[in-house]
């Protein structure tokens, strides 16, 4: 290791100032004492002090020359082997040959992916993931799936967005409705319904043919499909069907939806709207007996 020791003696020093001649050039000795106390150190040689010692790493690559010397790797090179990764981050971390561009397999060091998580070597180093946990935050899902998916594999909260689906609420098959909430990426936790299990609005009404449905929500908006067989309508036709909806927390009366016939499934179909502060029930009713009710 080479290293530079400055050893300035005060007393020494005051001793020669002291016998200078007092007819001597000012600026010479201003000059004199400059060359005493700054020793000339090449800026190209990064140093850490250690009392008075100077460390060269001439590189820069943090590994110091006099190791380089034990190493092999080259003290003006911070990348010997010319692979991408540093010289001291081979030896301390990766566990790669800083001598060697391919150490494993004729893999490239720097796309080497020793945690097996998708990410290369030199992924891992530029993203600040650990190369060595194939999930570095521990949120489940491996460090090269959460860059695919444009999540941040540094931060467990950082999740992918669940994809939208259809939920069924309640599958009558074919002999009752079937409640479905549409294209939602609600979990089982935020949306609920099915068969009402009381109905405060529709209960006795003579038009009313099945049971009577509900849905919610606690997040979004969601979108209800509401299907009823054709096999429980008695051959009704759309026109002659109706599906009442009553909220009691909404303001107003009842809303009403028409069907459509979907002849693929052979079912009569109503679509509704559903926001976090409603909790709507829904009744399939004969549009004609319901009318002549209030005439």
């Amino acid at each position: 290791m080479r290293t530079w020791v400055v050893t300035v003696v005060a007393l020494a020093g005051f001793a020669l100032a002291g016998c200078e001649s007092p007819d001597r050039d000012p600026g010479e000795q201003a000059d004199q004492a400059a060359a005493v106390s700054e020793p000339s150190v090449s800026p190209a040689v990064r140093s850490s002090f250690a009392g008075e010692a100077l460390t060269e790493d001439s590189d820069g690559d943090g590994l110091p020359d006099a190791q380089e010397a034990d190493v092999g790797t080259d003290p003006h090179l911070a990348d010997t082997d010319g692979d991408g990764l540093e010289d001291l981050f081979e030896i301390v971390e990766s566990v790669t040959d800083p001598l060697l561009p391919q150490t494993y397999d004729g893999v490239p060091d720097a796309q080497s992916d020793v945690d097996g998580d998708g990410l290369s070597l030199m992924d891992e180093r530029e993203r600040g993931t650990d190369w060595m946990k194939t999930d570095t935050d521990a949120d489940g899902v491996s460090d090269g799936d959460e860059v695919s998916d444009g999540t941040d594999p540094l931060d467990a909260q950082s999740v992918m967005a669940a994809p939208a689906a259809d939920v069924v609420l309640y599958d009558g098959g074919t002999a009752q409705p079937t409640v479905t909430v549409l294209d939602t990426t609600a979990t089982d936790r935020d949306i609920d319904g099915g068969i009402a299990e009381g109905s405060y609005a529709w209960a006795g009404v003579p038009a009313a043919i099945g049971p009577t449905l509900s849905a919610y929500t606690r997040v979004d908006p969601v979108t209800v499909e509401l299907r009823f067989p054709v096999s429980m309508v008695d051959g009704r036709t759309a026109d002659l069907l109706v599906v009442g909806v009553s909220d009691f927390t909404a303001d107003g009366g009842n809303e009403y939806l028409d069907l459509e016939l979907d002849a693929a499934s052979d079912a009569f179909v109503a679509r509704h709207e559903v926001k976090p502060d409603e909790q709507p029930q829904f009744q399939l009713l004969d549009r004609e007996v319901f009318a002549a009710a209030f005439e």
